[in-house]
């Protein structure tokens, strides 16, 4: 085995530290010496991937819960829609207004429904899942309306039926007089049985009349109290209404049963009880 000479050395320890090897080594010597000073570089990477994927997370159930508010929203709007068009007592330029109002928050739900799908970003995807109530205010709003205006239609065709009956009962208690009988009571009583169905058209109109051009407060606090107190106001007149018909009803029995004990008017009240008990 041949010496190396000393004149040799330096040329083959540089030689060595040029090598593959001794490199490989060196990395591993330099990434074991700065491991402490580097560990959070892999550490970085292993974060940032979980916080990548917590976020996929997050974006997909915030997705999913933006399709269901909306879907919910829109299932109800819908049916809404279908009430207003099937009511009697609206023109039908009425119902094309209210039903192109509801159709037209439809419309912006499923648009919205659309971004939100599309959203990549988390804190967008929260901003556009909180407009749903916060800008559409369809449960606060939109349905309470709807409500208002399907039950005032309820109330008006109810009571225009009570009305019809109304000029029967004229005709008996007409007839009960011609034949002798005292009708002081029974007119006393047809008189509220009138003014009950009155008031309850005219309530149920000034419900409808009060918050059918109600829009959302879109964030306005001033707004939102205006559209609270016209709602609340609304249901009141609306409450109203159905007691004035539940009076004239009570009113009806009443007229029916002084009319089968007078006489003449036996034979012709059996028409009238039917056509009330109906309502």
């Amino acid at each position: 085995m041949k010496k190396i000479t000393p004149v040799l050395l330096p040329l083959v320890a540089f030689a060595i530290l040029l090598s593959p090897t001794f490199a490989l080594a060196e990395e591993a010597v330099t990434t074991s010496v700065n491991a402490g000073a580097t560990v959070t570089t892999p550490t970085a990477t292993k974060v940032e991937v979980k916080a990548t994927a917590g976020q996929s997370v997050a974006l997909m159930r915030g997705k999913d819960r933006g399709n269901q508010e909306i879907d919910r929203r829109v299932t109800n709007l819908n049916t809404l829609i279908a009430r207003v068009q099937g009511m009697k007592n609206l023109s039908d330029a009425d119902k094309a207004s209210i039903a192109g109002t509801l159709t037209a928050q439809v419309n912006a739900l499923n648009a919205l429904k659309a971004k939100i799908n599309a959203d990549t970003d988390l804190e967008t995807l929260k901003g556009d899942v909180k407009s749903i109530t916060d800008s559409y205010r369809i449960y606060a709003l939109i349905i309470p309306q709807g409500g208002i205006i399907t039950a005032a239609d309820r109330i008006v065709t109810i009571s225009t039926t009570m009305q019809l009956i109304a000029v029967k009962f004229e005709t008996r208690i007409a007839a009960a007089a011609t034949a002798g009988n005292d009708v002081t009571a029974i007119r006393v009583v047809f008189e509220e049985y009138k003014a009950k169905l009155a008031d309850a058209s005219l309530q149920a109109q000034a419900a409808v009349n009060a918050i059918v051009t109600l829009v959302p407060d879109n964030g306005d606090a001033t707004k939102r109290a205006a559209n609270t107190k016209a709602l609340k106001d609304a249901r009141a007149q609306i409450v109203v209404a159905q007691k004035d018909l539940q009076t004239a009803r009570k009113d009806a029995d009443k007229i029916i049963t002084a009319l089968k004990g007078m006489k003449a008017a036996a034979s012709t009240t059996t028409t009238t009880e039917t056509s009330a008990g109906a309502q």
